[in-house]
């Protein structure tokens, strides 16, 4: 499964709906406090996290953080629509192991997940 993070409620139907035509279960969150309880709850299934930069008016670099002391290898794959240099400064340097730019495709998609062994 993946984790799926977006104050948007369109993109979070879309992107689930993306995922479910490459075989990826969503488990889906609009908020920063959803989505930690939802990854305490799911924390073994969960094969990848992909996170809104701005959750709001704040990162979701504070989950980042939390997800990574859980679970180190978990890869956090983060999505805006601002540049990837503008959202790592966002971030101050905090790492996440990928960027997805806003908007983005089934194919973008599905190629990133495909990186960490879950889509082809």
């Amino acid at each position: 499964a993946v984790l799926v993070l977006d104050d948007d409620p369109g993109i979070l139907q879309a992107t689930k709906i993306l995922l479910s035509t490459l075989r990826v279960r969503a488990l889906t969150a609009s908020s920063l406090q959803e989505a930690a309880d939802v990854f305490n709850a799911n924390a073994r299934d969960i094969r990848a996290v992909l996170l809104d930069a701005n959750i709001g008016d704040v990162t979701s670099a504070p989950l980042i953080d939390a997800i990574k002391e859980s679970l180190p290898t978990l890869p956090c794959i983060v999505s805006s629509g601002y540049s990837e240099k503008k959202t790592s400064e966002l971030f101050h340097g905090r790492a996440f192991d990928a960027f997805l730019g806003k908007p983005y495709t089934r194919a973008e998609l599905s190629a990133l997940l495909a990186r960490f062994g879950l889509a082809s």
